[in-house]
């Protein structure tokens, strides 16, 4: 995807302590979004790619450099939200959950980095903790900047808001599989009867590889292709292959809508799924570091 930058006249530089910021990292790139509360309006949207095969030391110090002089990085907020696209995470029930267990419980289901700190999100829909690797490098320098900034997994917004369509906007009861794409890291969920059936977080280095990663969630849980439909959000068109080949085994695949209870800048000029769980990243504020 290409780089992009819009922002509204609506957004005032010396107003930012006014403002929410929410930023999605990793190492493909950032995007970051600007909402301002007072009118529930989304006034700045930006994204940017990082060079190919950023490893974690040269992420730590692209993050340090962003904050140092970022037209809003380094900007003061009224509140921050930072969402982390990574691999490294467990769900657990949160009637098992006890947080002097969670290095524990990371570490059996992967490899941890002495520069690693353990994180836990609070999934109320899905009565789960998310805990994931957040390297400490990358929070400290955050929070040098911004004191008050929240972190979370990728899978506390994209869990947290499609449990929250299926009660809302979904057929009552019915299940679906929902997949969001980024660069080279795809989400997959699935859902029945508004219940969390299925979720994990995969790398992905062809389109085969990313259609067959959201095709199996359908084998593994024997939903039938032909009546449950597939919600399609991030970096993904109709014309790319891997939408191509889902199209040909999914008979219902559809595009994330967004939520009307924020408004967006009519500079925005983007496919609605494209930056969804980005834009609903704030209503996960309740969700963090638990």
């Amino acid at each position: 995807m290409e780089n992009l930058h819009y922002k509204d006249a609506a957004y005032k530089a010396q107003k930012s302590k006014e403002y929410h910021l929410s930023v999605q990292i990793g190492n493909g790139g950032y995007a970051l979004a600007v909402l301002s509360p007072k009118t529930k309006s989304y006034i700045v949207l930006q994204n940017e790619e990082f060079p190919m095969g950023l490893g974690h030391h040269e992420l730590v110090e692209q993050v340090r450099g962003l904050l140092r002089s970022h037209e809003y990085l380094s900007a003061d907020f009224a509140s921050v939200s930072v969402v982390l696209l990574s691999q490294r995470f467990a769900m657990v029930p949160q009637e098992y959950h006890r947080t002097e267990d969670q290095q524990e419980v990371l570490a059996f289901n992967h490899h941890q980095m002495d520069d690693d700190q353990v994180v836990a999100n609070r999934l109320a829909r899905a009565k789960a903790r998310c805990l994931f690797a957040l390297p400490k490098a990358i929070r400290q320098a955050f929070l040098e900047k911004h004191p008050q900034a929240k972190f979370f997994h990728v899978a506390t917004p994209m869990v947290e808001n499609q449990l929250e369509q299926a009660l809302i906007a979904r057929p009552a009861g019915k299940p679906f599989v929902a997949a969001s794409v980024q660069r080279g890291l795809v989400e997959v969920m699935a859902v029945e009867k508004g219940t969390l059936m299925l979720y994990n977080c995969f790398r992905y280095s062809s389109p085969q590889d990313l259609a067959y990663l959201v095709l199996n969630a359908y084998r593994q849980l024997q939903l039938d292709r032909r009546t449950a439909p597939l919600y399609l959000s991030g970096h993904i068109l109709e014309h790319d292959p891997a939408y191509q080949i889902l199209d040909r085994y999914v008979q219902n695949l559809r595009f994330e809508e967004l939520d009307n209870a924020f408004v967006y800048s009519s500079l925005f000029d983007i496919y609605q799924h494209t930056f969804w769980n980005l834009f609903n990243l704030y209503k996960c504020e309740s969700s963090a570091a638990v």
